[in-house]
């Protein structure tokens, strides 16, 4: 009889070799496939080819799966418009490293995304819900500090308040000859911040800064005096019952009764919180008679303005 066996185990080796020259060297064990030359038996499945190596292709959305013991972690898949890497459960986190170290690690469970590195948004960084630093979002109206080497930190935007009054009188009145009198019983035109109480006339500061008095003066004799031709004034600011600003100005009466010019004091103060700000006048005059601080209604005479610059 023909030994058959040997017939066939020729044959098989033969086909072997023919397959072999065919698919360019496909090596196979018994635990490993090898394709292409100098293939590692070790691996289970090595392919060792220059240019394309490998291709999943499939009519309707093709991805390769990636299992633990039997439970599915993971795959990558294409569709028609996308690539998608995935996980398939919530316990599975996406993970990304580069020289064997964690750079980036995106939660299965919550969806946050932990960067090990820098984050370099060269063409700008766009968020759809709210940025998280240091486990807080901060609250509305705070803006993110940076603290040098340590973690940044929300915190309040310190203000400059918006702070400011003006006012006038509701009629003239009269100021003694060489006689300090201190001004009250102002009528506001504004006061944003409530720093002038009108009745007392006197101001207090809201905040520590540097704040800025504007008052123009419109002078008139009492009766058209026709005696008063020219006088002295003197206007002044005290703080807390100190003296610190003060003008000088000479005056000279027209023959409507009225000064030729207004009077203009305007002085910045570095001034604190709780300070308390009043306005002074002393007037003479040759024939050593009252004047009056003169009001027409019109807003064009005298006024009292302060307000803070920063």
């Amino acid at each position: 009889m023909k030994n058959y066996s040997s017939i066939f185990t020729l044959a098989f080796w033969g086909w072997c070799v023919a397959l072999t020259s065919a698919v360019g060297q496909v090596t196979t064990l018994p635990n490993s496939i090898g394709i292409g030359p100098s293939t590692n038996p070790a691996i289970p499945l090595h392919i060792n080819k220059s240019g394309e190596a490998m291709r999943i292709d499939g009519a309707s959305n093709p991805f390769a799966a990636y299992y633990n013991n039997g439970l599915l972690k993971g795959y990558v898949q294409t569709t028609p418009t996308t690539l998608t890497i995935g996980t398939s459960n919530t316990t599975s986190d996406l993970e990304f490293r580069t020289n064997t170290l964690s750079r980036m690690l995106i939660s299965g469970s919550t969806g946050d995304i932990t960067m090990s590195s820098r984050l370099n948004a060269g063409s700008g960084l766009r968020l759809t819900g709210p940025l998280v630093v240091s486990g807080s979002s901060g609250a509305v109206g705070q803006v993110l500090m940076t603290l040098g080497n340590t973690s940044p930190m929300w915190v309040d935007v310190v203000q400059n308040p918006q702070v400011g009054f003006e006012a006038t009188y509701a009629s003239s009145i009269t100021l003694a000859h060489n006689t300090e009198n201190v001004l009250s019983g102002f009528t506001e035109n504004w006061d944003d911040g409530s720093m002038l109480n009108p009745l007392a006339g006197e101001i207090t500061i809201p905040s520590s800064g540097l704040y800025r008095f504007e008052c123009k003066l419109s002078l008139g004799r009492v009766g058209n005096n026709p005696a008063i031709e020219q006088g002295k004034l003197r206007f002044a600011l005290y703080q807390n019952g100190t003296l610190i600003r003060q003008m000088h100005f000479d005056y000279k009466i027209n023959g409507l009764g009225l000064a030729v010019a207004h009077q203009n004091f305007v002085e910045s103060v570095k001034l604190s919180q709780g300070d308390r700000i009043v306005f002074s006048i002393v007037q003479s005059n040759e024939s050593n008679t009252p004047i009056l601080l003169y009001v027409n209604g019109t807003g064009g005479d005298t006024q009292f303005r302060g307000y803070k610059i920063y």
